[in-house]
């Protein structure tokens, strides 16, 4: 398994002897009194050594690990609770990579999580010149999720276990006999220096996350893009490229997300490699697939570059302020967060991050920020998305794309069948039009309408706001 990545033990280690402020020393061995953990708390100076880095000697390092969770931790911790494994595991990717997802250590161990080739290899992980599934986010944290829970059937011990991932199982079974126990804290000083320090180092990443707030510490978060992505399978040969052309995103969006293709392009295969993207230009790209597929991924082989004179048919706005709506979610009594993340397509760590929340149980009536892409750009505009279920609760977003200084006044309606109607007069969504005009009922409107909250509408779509009968 990982020696761990040079840049984050090497990082540390002068560390070790540096001198830690005596009020900050008492405040954080109050706060890891109590502090819930994965492991048993050892009185060590080392954890002390890697708080005091991570707490004041570099801040902004630690910002940016903070940010990065916003776009890995929520993936890890749907894995880690669909295979039974605790949720705090994830910190462990702190340790080995500081969530760097192009993290390759001096002995080669590559990927957030930090194997070996010939480690990965045996745990399913494709490694090769085109194709290295270390750096592949699910399927390096499912092989990191075997691993763990073989070694703790193993040892009976996470702090083994974790002891374990850094050193491989046989030096901690002849540092247990040679201790003559199980404890991690009695059979540390016959386990490898990089070893002895591996349990502190996860301690420590565990109370940053825990208590950042505290140290004053604000998070660096990537843009929205990063965050709220979707998978898709790919069976065809397409390059960075091709990707750029649909969606408009630069490669080095397309390649941060995909960071297992080395030579930037997807080869063509029968079992199909993972695709990451933006949930906002997603859909483009599966349009374009299922055109040159022919709906079948048999014929992925028959499909070549020829098709270089495409155009997208519905050109996107890249400005940043307007390719997302910032919607505020009124919690309501039969409400949960993970209900609530699950109808809004994000996780509940992103309503966590997003909202400053330090825990899942959020007052009724809340207000909870929920950021929504604001349109979905297609390939081919005529396919439709099925409407997800709505959280309860209620609906608004801020003027991001109309002016500030837009009236709050009822639009004007005239009748037709059986409902009073509005012809749009620009591109907007349904959560813009609530914006812009007071009186509104958002689930009503999509009700009649049929169409997502956040899908924009084109200019003179005729929208049903209400009934006739209504008045």
């Amino acid at each position: 398994m990982s020696r761990i990545a040079l840049f984050v033990f090497l990082f540390f280690s002068l560390v070790l002897e540096a001198a830690v402020p005596p009020d900050f020393e008492s405040e954080v061995r109050l706060r890891l009194d109590s502090m819930a953990c994965l492991v048993e708390i050892g009185r060590d100076e080392v954890v002390l050594s890697y708080l005091n880095r991570y707490l004041i000697g570099n801040r902004e390092r630690s910002q940016r690990i903070l940010g990065r969770s916003y776009v890995y931790f929520p993936e890890i911790e749907a894995l880690l609770r669909e295979h039974g494994m605790p949720v705090d595991l994830k910190y462990l990717a702190v340790v080995e990579s500081a969530l760097y997802p192009e993290a390759l250590s001096r002995v080669g161990a590559a990927g957030i999580w930090q194997f070996m080739k010939e480690t990965g290899r045996s745990y399913g992980l494709e490694v090769n010149s085109t194709v290295d599934e270390r750096y592949e986010l699910r399927k390096a944290t499912l092989a990191a999720i075997e691993y763990l829970r073989n070694k703790h059937q193993r040892f009976g011990s996470w702090a083994l276990a974790l002891a374990a991932y850094n050193s491989g199982a046989g030096r901690v079974s002849r540092a247990i006999k040679r201790g003559r126990s199980k404890n991690f804290w009695r059979i540390r000083r016959y386990l490898p220096r990089e070893t002895r320090n591996y349990v502190p180092a996860f301690i420590a990443a565990t109370y940053l996350f825990k208590y950042y707030q505290d140290h004053g510490l604000k998070p660096e978060p990537p843009s929205l893009d990063l965050q709220l992505t979707e998978r898709i399978t790919v069976y065809q040969n397409l390059s960075f490229g091709r990707i750029a052309q649909l969606t408009g995103l630069d490669l080095e969006t397309i390649a941060f997300l995909n960071p297992a293709y080395r030579r930037g392009y997807i080869p063509a295969s029968r079992r199909g490699y993972p695709l990451v993207l933006p949930r906002r230009v997603i859909l483009a790209v599966v349009d374009y697939l299922n055109v040159g597929q022919g709906g079948s991924k048999d014929r992925a082989s028959d499909f070549s570059e020829e098709v270089s004179s495409f155009r997208v048919l519905q050109q996107p706005s890249y400005r940043r302020e307007t390719d997302y709506l910032q919607v505020i979610h009124g919690f309501g009594e039969q409400d949960c967060l993970s209900s609530v993340a699950a109808a809004y397509g994000c996780s509940p760590y992103h309503l966590l991050v997003w909202n400053g929340l330090r825990d899942t149980l959020v007052a009724e009536g809340a207000e909870l920020t929920v950021y929504l892409p604001a349109y979905q750009l297609r390939y081919h505009p005529e396919l439709y998305r099925p409407l997800r279920p709505l959280p309860s609760g209620k609906w608004s977003t801020p003027p991001l794309v109309l002016s500030k200084s837009a009236p709050r006044v009822r639009p004007p309606l005239f009748p037709k069948g059986k409902y009073y109607c509005y012809v749009l007069p620009n591109e907007m969504s349904l959560l813009h039009l609530v914006h812009f005009f007071g009186g509104l009922n958002i689930e009503q409107l999509i009700a009649l309408n049929k169409v997502q909250p956040n899908v924009l509408l084109p200019k003179g779509f005729v929208l049903k706001i209400r009934p006739l009968e209504a008045d």
